[in-house]
Formats: structure tokens, sequence, C-alpha cells
């Protein structure tokens, strides 16, 4: 897996990309390009087998469920968890699973000194969270593009590898803010 940034990723890579909605997933095969836009706190959570070419890509919100799970994709932990499911189902092995991260910025700026608020921290928690995870299942990470202030795209090509990335200008002047 290769990182590229560039400053605009080019729409017609996304018109021959599956999009993958936030709060969901979706699994390409035969090479078939996975997207996703709009990262600000959300992270974006690749699982590629790179001998085989199949891909999952989840587009997920937050860390953790607090309550009965209404959408496992919505969720950094169940979404690690349910892709590789979708995957090994497919007859990938995990031992040959690679990661990579997008997003988790700190979109959401507010004007008081509570700066340690949860709903400020959320794409920290969602980094940590997936980094733990991918941890203990022993699948490593190959690419990150993380945390920083600045809404993310990102196209994955799986016949080579590489995730692309690019800053949205929406939110590249410090992110939204709030005041008291």
């Amino acid at each position: 897996m290769k990182l590229i940034r560039v400053k605009k990723i080019d729409p017609k890579y996304r018109k021959e990309s599956i999009v993958v909605k936030m709060a969901r997933y979706s699994i390409g095969k035969n090479g078939h390009p996975l997207s996703t836009w709009a990262l600000g706190s959300c992270l974006a959570i690749i699982l590629f087998d790179p001998s085989r070419k199949i891909v999952a890509l989840a587009h997920a919100m937050l860390p953790d469920p607090i309550a009965k799970v209404d959408n496992p994709a919505k969720y950094v932990s169940t979404a690690i968890y349910t892709m590789m499911h979708d995957l090994v189902k497919l007859g990938v092995k995990k031992d040959k699973l690679r990661a990579g991260l997008v997003g988790g910025a700190k979109i959401l700026k507010f004007r008081w000194s509570h700066s340690s608020l949860p709903l400020t921290q959320i794409g920290t928690r969602n980094i940590q969270r997936a980094r733990r995870i991918l941890m203990d299942l022993g699948i490593p990470i190959r690419v990150e593009d993380i945390g920083g202030t600045r809404s993310r795209n990102l196209v994955f090509f799986p016949l080579t590898g590489v995730v692309m990335v690019s800053y949205a200008g929406t939110f590249a002047r410090g992110g939204l803010s709030f005041e008291n």
C-alpha cells in the first residue's frame, strides 16, 4: 500500500469507483476502486488483501456503540470486525490483510477552554480505537493520513495498492467554529 496526496482528486475517479457513504462499508473485488468523501472526524478504514486485490472500505463515524448496534459500519469497532468477517467469507486469510487509516481530524473548534470535551475528541478516539483493534488482530497498518484539522477525500486503487488522498478546501482554514 502506498499513500499519495494530491491537491484535488480527479472527478473521473469518483465516477469510476464504488462510493462508500458515511456509516457504510463496501467490498471491492476484481480491482474495482473504492472511494469515500468528506472525512472529518470520521475515519476511513481500509482492509486490503494485496495478493487477491480484494478490499473493504468503511466510513465510520464513532469509536464504539453506546447501546445496541443499529448499523455496524457506523462504529470503528464493529466496522473492522464486520469487514474482516465478510472478507474471510470471500476466502481472504486474515494474516494476508493490510490496513490503512485516513481521517480522524479535529474539525469542531470551540471558543471556550473545554477542548477536552468528548465531542471535540471524536477523531482522536476513532484513530485510537482502530489502532488498538488492528494491533490486537495482528493486522499491520501500512498507510495512515490521520488527525489534523482538515477534512479529507480518498480513492483506493486495489490493483496498485495506492491510497489517493486530498484535503477538502471547506475545512482547510481550521475547521468549523462554535462560540459559547
